[in-house]
């Protein structure tokens, strides 16, 4: 079985700035937010954003001192990029928010139009599955009673909300979390 991998690849320097560098003894320091490609390992970015390209940007902050690139959450470059949150204070957020980062925390949730769009199909989808037990119902009420068609209407409609709620309300409501955490402690 061939599996491709996607790894983050630099594709641009969006600024640069200087703060306390939190890893190596707050030492003050120049730093750049870099912004990132998922591509196939090895490949070269591309000169400009592909048309089709619809995951969009990671962030992450580099440090002169050690020159790691440290990739931030989507809820921490989510405030950096609507300015609530000055750059002088990623590497600090950064830095007190590690502990707890999940590895799905650095994936574009909050500005991913298509993942959003999608969902929403999703939903329209699940409902028209969910009412056809009814339609069934009518069309064939001695073979499928209205009962069947509640208790099968309930159980698509809770399997398909339990599917939605998985792929994208959880890892919304936990950035969300985050985003009011940072806000807090800013």
């Amino acid at each position: 079985m061939f599996i491709i991998r996607l790894v983050p690849v630099r594709v641009k320097t969006e600024t640069s700035f200087t703060a306390d560098d939190p890893w190596n003894g707050n030492r003050r320091t120049s730093y750049t937010v870099e912004a990132y490609m998922k591509l196939v390992k090895g490949s070269k970015p591309p000169k400009t954003k592909p048309l089709g390209y619809v995951y969009g940007y990671m962030y992450g902050i580099r440090s002169d001192i050690d020159g790691v690139e440290r990739m931030l959450p989507d809820s921490l470059s989510e405030l950096w990029r609507t300015q609530r949150v000055p750059p002088e204070a990623l590497p600090r957020m950064l830095k007190q928010m590690q502990p707890t980062l999940k590895k799905g925390d650095y994936r574009p949730v909050l500005r991913n139009k298509v993942l959003s769009v999608g969902i929403w199909i999703v939903i329209v989808l699940l409902t028209l599955v969910a009412l056809l037990p009814f339609v069934m119902s009518i069309t064939a009420p001695a073979e499928f009673p209205l009962s069947w068609a509640v208790l099968l209407a309930l159980a698509i409609g809770g399997f398909g909300w339990l599917y939605v709620y998985l792929l994208f309300f959880r890892a919304k409501g936990r950035r969300t979390r985050q985003m009011e955490w940072i806000l807090a402690h800013q």
